[in-house]
């Protein structure tokens, strides 16, 4: 059974039965003042600049309002933590996976009741130094399928920022992050074209993955069969 999402960017469309998403614009004004816990402000006040405080309380605050929805709880109530691999928890309420992302104004977060396999992130379109990256993040067959297909500059750095978004979604799915090595992650040439709906393997697990794109955001979502945070 499957979902229909609708959000405030260009939404997943059909999704994981029970896993909620959602792509959000950071309207910073608009999201200033509200009240954060006190570890919350203090990882704000070590950033250096105004800009890029005023930037991370909007996502933080974003992230407290959407799972507020989702959960029924107040925003103020809700307790997040992370694991020993460095991925995030809801501590309250019990019995949710959750998993964030953010890139320049767009913060991406995705949420399911019980403990599942679960990974979001989003990518902002423009240049990235892909070359010098692309044989950290693939495998050797992997890589030259990669540079056979995409012969163009800017075409290969976009399919390059998609091709980190499935990745990193996957891996983030996995419980562990880029700890576990991007090469882990196999990622089709198809799945570079644009949206795309599809599964891949992660330690012995298949997983369904999603992403979407519109307005120079790419985003990818991946859940897969239930499992426990260490």
């Amino acid at each position: 059974m499957m979902q229909e999402l609708d959000t405030g960017l260009p939404g997943f469309g059909t999704l994981p039965d029970g896993v909620l998403a959602a792509l959000v614009p950071l309207e910073l004004s608009g999201m200033a003042g509200f009240p954060l816990p006190p570890e919350e402000e203090a990882s704000i006040a070590r950033l250096r600049t105004a800009p890029l405080q005023d930037a991370r309380r909007a996502v933080l605050t974003a992230r407290r309002l959407q799972l507020a929805e989702w959960t029924g709880e107040a925003p103020e109530a809700l307790h997040l933590g992370k694991t020993g691999e460095g991925a995030p928890v809801m501590i309250h309420p019990q019995g949710w996976t959750v998993s964030f992302s953010d890139a320049d104004r767009v913060a991406a977060m995705a949420a399911a009741p019980g403990w599942r396999a679960l990974g979001i992130d989003v990518v902002r379109a423009g240049p990235r130094d892909w070359r010098a990256m692309l044989n950290m993040v693939c495998a050797p067959d992997e890589a030259a399928a990669f540079l056979a297909k995409w012969t163009r500059e800017n075409e290969a750095a976009t399919a390059f920022n998609r091709m980190w978004a499935i990745k990193e979604a996957a891996l983030k799915a996995g419980g562990r992050g880029m700890r576990a090595g991007a090469k882990t992650v196999r990622v089709r040439i198809g799945w570079l074209e644009g949206p795309a709906a599809f599964e891949l393997s992660l330690s012995g697990r298949v997983l369904e993955g999603v992403s979407v794109e519109a307005g120079g955001v790419f985003a990818c979502l991946v859940a897969g069969p239930v499992t426990r945070p260490a």
